[in-house]
């Protein structure tokens, strides 16, 4: 079942109605009811795993504040293996065996659910019910958030139906999601998709600008998906992490990191940066470049167990190493400042950095990486690169290109800096404008969106 059919628009709707009728009580098996027909109409193969790895996971957590410390110990590190070894096992390449949908997003769950318990920061689930529909959440078990069990709990003790203003702010995030997705990320996969696919049939002009284009089109497609997923949480009544916050005015590769897929960030962050720079402490700078090292090769590697994943991983550890270890002079800091190019030279510097890692992210192995990358010089010096192509094969014009991503950019930024609530919520003319605005973006969606793509791309990870 793809998140975008009307099956999965019924289904939401179905179970935002039933939790309204039957109350609070029923919410957890409401949840856990509707996740179960989505993920056996997407993925039957990967249903028992999903069972099975929750009925341990909960069988464990339960033990651990009973048993001594010695039996803890091992037991919790025994299933971490088992679970984590599951997840390296359906991400190794070369096997028949297909990863059940979802396996990175409800392991990483089942993991800090372990080690929260473990470390007194949750208490163990009470319910097997209410313990199965978080793993399992439908809105987020495809391609995240990646929530805390503490977080979940906490929202389904303190639960109330969500009012007029939230419903209205979820259907909101739901509608640019799908702008996001349709709109901007299947337009420029137009560019994107047939240049880095065969980058040897394709000039060194068309190599740099898909190239270019990958990031923004990534964001788009998972920053859309996150988008409804969240809208349809809130739907519920359940809050989803952010999993954005417009990363490509990151000043530095470890700011972008911050406000890039979030929930995987954080999650690394306190259950493996955290832990292993403070076994590493006493060797000083060394162990915080191994712990900043092994931190950005378990994000690369996270996606899946191939060498372009490893690339990009050991990219960024460089980068953020690199950043981590710099002492600018204090001379060149002021001068910098003063011509005041600091703080977007850096954002500019950030993102070219990240569109050479992202080369690396979207190839399918190493040498197409390198041929994507071979028409950055053959560009520059005005130089002959394999061979030629016509624009009209890609299906792409600029235009078509460019003025979803700007009305994409303007949305966000405006919702960042709090434009939205302070005009369009509080103002009669700014609700006259608020109206015009949705209709625009369902006109724009209806009849500027490419609807036979309805896959996003992190749902294979």
């Amino acid at each position: 079942m793809s998140f975008l059919s009307i099956e999965s628009a019924v289904l939401l709707l179905a179970t935002v109605i039933a939790t309204r009728v039957l109350g609070r009580r029923a919410l957890p098996g409401a949840v856990l009811l509707a996740s179960s027909m989505f993920y056996v109409a997407s993925a039957p193969g990967g249903v028992a795993w999903l069972a099975l790895s929750i009925l341990l996971a909960f069988a464990v957590g339960a033990r651990l504040t009973t048993a001594s410390q010695r039996i803890s110990i091992w037991l919790l590190s025994l299933t971490i293996l088992v679970i984590l070894g599951a997840l390296v096992f359906v991400k190794l390449p070369g096997h028949d065996f297909t990863a059940p949908l979802g396996i990175s997003y409800f392991t990483f769950r089942l993991v800090a659910y372990l080690l929260d318990v473990y470390w007194g920061r949750c208490e163990p689930a009470r319910s097997l019910t209410e313990f199965a529909a978080f793993v399992s959440f439908f809105p987020q078990v495809t391609s995240g958030p990646i929530d805390r069990w503490g977080h979940f709990l906490g929202q389904l003790d303190r639960y109330e139906y969500p009012s007029y203003e939230q419903m209205s702010s979820a259907l909101r995030l739901i509608l640019f999601g799908l702008f996001k997705k349709l709109v901007v990320a299947n337009r420029l996969g137009g560019l994107v998709d047939p240049v880095l696919d065969s980058p040897g049939d394709f000039s060194a002009p068309f190599l740099v600008a898909a190239a270019y284009a990958f990031p923004i089109q990534l964001y788009a497609d998972f920053s859309g998906l996150t988008d409804i997923a969240r809208g349809a949480s809130r739907l519920l009544g359940i809050e989803a992490p952010r999993n954005f916050d417009r990363p490509f005015l990151a000043s530095s590769v470890q700011e972008f990191w911050t406000r890039w897929h979030m929930s995987l960030t954080f999650w690394l962050r306190d259950y493996l940066f955290k832990p292993l720079s403070a076994t590493l402490r006493r060797q000083g700078r060394i162990g915080l470049a191994v712990a900043i090292g092994v931190n950005m090769l378990a994000i690369g590697l996270w996606h899946g167990l191939q060498w372009t994943f490893l690339a990009f991983g050991v990219i960024n550890a460089i980068y953020m190493v690199a950043g981590a270890m710099r002492r600018r002079p204090r001379a060149l800091q002021v001068a910098v400042a003063r011509l005041g190019l600091r703080r977007w030279g850096n954002i500019l510097l950030t993102f070219n950095l990240m569109t050479f890692a992202f080369v690396f992210f979207r190839a399918a192995d190493l040498s197409a990486a390198l041929e994507v990358l071979r028409g950055f010089p053959a560009l520059f010096h005005l130089g002959l690169h394999s061979s030629q192509t016509v624009a009209p094969a890609l299906g792409v014009t600029p235009r078509g290109v460019v003025a979803p991503v700007a009305v994409m950019a303007f949305v966000e930024f405006g919702v960042a800096r709090g434009y939205w609530d302070r005009w369009f919520m509080r103002t009669r003319v700014g609700a006259v404008a608020r109206w015009v605005a949705y209709y625009a973006v369902v006109l724009a969606i209806v009849f500027g969106g490419i609807f036979d793509n309805t896959k996003f791309i992190y749902a294979r990870f």
